[in-house]
């Protein structure tokens, strides 16, 4: 747009009977913006305001804020029912959007985590390696109150690797934790109870016997938080 010193000095050379031409390279704009001057006495198109776009939503808005101040636990599919009675006729999406406008943002939880004294526990996973001859396995066991980490890497990830890779573990710690803590690995695990608690298999339990630990497994779909005392099962 135009600066008024600019628009002054185009009215000018106008005035003084300038080309079109040599006016837009005096003032450093386009031949064009000199023709729509002359032609409409602006120098750039003029917009008025947008008006704004009525949704089929917003009779229903009023309503929609005293339902989820109300009861802010109800789910968008079941506002849509409520409004479908009412005479909605709009979309699912356009419904979503305006909810999230509404809707309070939770705070992110803190998890609170479990503290251990020393001996008291381990944690067991394997895990993939990527190295340039392929992908490797390798059974971790970490004692949870120094971090202190053993590792081996092994080819398969059955039971018979596992336990052996405790005892090498228990040996090179110099004793056995407490509590030993798993994911809920097909060689530790066999099932899970009503109440979701995990059921050991019978060669894992022997093994815990024989060396006195408490097995415990994390809820399913939770490992990432094997720190947290609240998400793991004995």
């Amino acid at each position: 747009m135009l600066s008024k010193e600019e628009l002054i000095l185009l009215h000018h050379y106008l005035k003084e009977g300038l080309t079109k031409t040599t006016i837009a390279t005096r003032l450093g704009i386009s031949r064009r913006t000199v023709h729509r001057y002359v032609t409409t006495g602006k120098a750039e198109p003029q917009y008025g305001p947008r008006q704004s776009k009525v949704s089929k939503l917003d009779p229903y808005q009023k309503y929609l804020r005293g339902r989820v101040l109300a009861y802010p636990e109800l789910s968008g599919a079941r506002l849509l029912q409520e409004l479908r009675a009412l005479g909605y006729t709009g979309g699912y999406t356009i419904l979503k959007d305006y909810l999230r406008t509404l809707r309070p943002k939770l705070p992110i939880p803190i998890e609170q985590r479990f503290e251990v004294e020393p001996g008291h526990q381990a944690q067991v996973d394997f895990a993939t390696f990527k190295t340039p001859f392929g992908t490797v396995l390798a059974l971790l066991v970490v004692l949870s109150w120094p971090r202190t980490l053993w590792v081996r890497f092994a080819f398969h990830q059955d039971q018979l690797t596992l336990l052996n890779g405790l005892h090498q573990a228990f040996t090179y710690f110099g004793g056995v934790p407490h509590t030993m803590l798993f994911d809920r690995m097909r060689t530790v695990v066999a099932g899970s109870a009503e109440d979701g608690r995990a059921v050991f298999n019978e060669e894992l339990l022997r093994f815990a016997a024989h060396y006195s630990f408490q097995p415990v497994a994390c809820r399913p779909y939770r490992a990432k938080t094997k720190a947290y005392a609240s998400d793991c099962t004995s």
